[in-house]
């Protein structure tokens, strides 16, 4: 199982997403900055090496908004460095974090690892196409009011 942490930071009434920029079907889906968990530190430290490293901000990692475990086929790079190539699929579980924002340099183009970065309100979120795990998160920050968005469309981002 593949452990993900994300980041929801949001300044002056925006939160932050950016465009995956990785090989595969999943490449140009929208989703909160993550990173996988590293297997020598917790989710919020994980989270803070990871906003220092590739977000170039500080933040605080504050309490658990939302989570998702999903189903995808592995890359051709994940099956080649896996030692059971029976296994063609990975178990993913993503969590989403509430992240209060402490300093740094916020232009969204100093984000590494992806293509784009912006910062959105709630009513924007239907216009993008979204990771799958980040489109349940998204619906379930939602339904608790963190955010306030609309379905999103056809015709997605």
């Amino acid at each position: 199982m593949k452990n993900i942490v994300s980041a929801y930071i949001e300044v002056c009434g925006k939160f932050l997403i950016a465009k995956r920029n990785t090989p595969g079907q999943y490449n140009g889906l929208w989703e909160f900055p993550c990173t996988e968990v590293d297997k020598c530190l917790d989710d919020c430290g994980s989270m803070d090496r990871f906003a220092k490293e590739r977000l170039h901000i500080d933040i605080r990692t504050k309490s658990l908004l939302a989570s998702d475990t999903f189903c995808r086929v592995k890359t051709d790079q994940e099956i080649a460095l896996d030692a059971d190539e029976e296994k063609k699929y990975r178990t993913v579980f993503k969590k989403l974090y509430d992240c209060e924002y402490k300093g740094g340099d916020l232009s969204t183009n100093v984000l590494s690892g992806y293509s784009e970065a912006k910062f959105i309100d709630g009513s924007q979120a239907g216009d993008y196409n979204w990771y799958p795990a980040d489109y349940s998160m998204l619906a379930q920050i939602s339904q608790q009011g963190v955010v306030r968005t609309r379905k999103p469309e056809k015709n997605n981002k």
